[in-house]
């Protein structure tokens, strides 16, 4: 019996009207915080009903490769175009390519301020940021994102920052950047 990862590596993509983009390459935490109703009444009894489940997600940014600035910019724009129309960002959280259909998907809001920070002095590039996400809504139950057995993770030659690489886990020959 082969062994499947839940909420398992993948990427992180960014969905506003017709504005995309994926990093495959970043670091995603993902939680699901419980929502719930609490009242306590004079005598001190607590009664407590759950309504769902709040998903919150922080997002490891790295430009440090060829085209990783403009994904950036892209992503700035989705996140100012959201915030000037007062909606929502779909953020796969977990994404690993379009055809799989255990991409779940949420609404989110941008929580966190936004900045870049040198990764290594000296480079050309080497930047970093974390993003902090809200759920927009509240969702009723806890997504189970099981990995499909027949798919290639990634893993990261990180001897040094400078050279991070991106590895198919399975084939280490076969670099694999994007």
């Amino acid at each position: 019996m082969a062994t499947k990862s839940i909420w398992g590596w993948g990427g992180v993509r960014f969905v506003y009207d017709t504005s995309d983009v994926t990093f495959l390459t970043s670091f995603v935490n993902l939680v699901f915080e419980p929502v719930k109703q609490v009242i306590e009444l004079s005598d001190g009894t607590i009664y407590e009903k759950q309504r769902g489940w709040r998903a919150r997600l922080s997002v490891d940014l790295l430009n440090y490769d060829t085209g990783d600035s403009d994904k950036v910019i892209t992503l700035i724009g989705i996140i100012n175009s959201s915030v000037t129309a007062q909606a929502g960002i779909t953020i796969y959280p977990k994404y690993e390519t379009p055809d799989l259909g255990q991409n779940w998907s949420g609404q989110f809001r941008l929580a966190s301020s936004i900045g870049f920070d040198d990764v290594v002095k000296n480079m050309f590039a080497g930047q970093s940021a974390q993003l902090d996400f809200v759920g927009s809504v509240i969702i009723p139950t806890l997504p189970d994102n099981a990995s499909d057995t027949e798919l290639t993770y990634r893993t990261y030659d990180s001897a040094s920052t400078a050279d991070l690489r991106v590895y198919d886990s399975v084939d280490t020959d076969n670099i694999r950047k994007s």
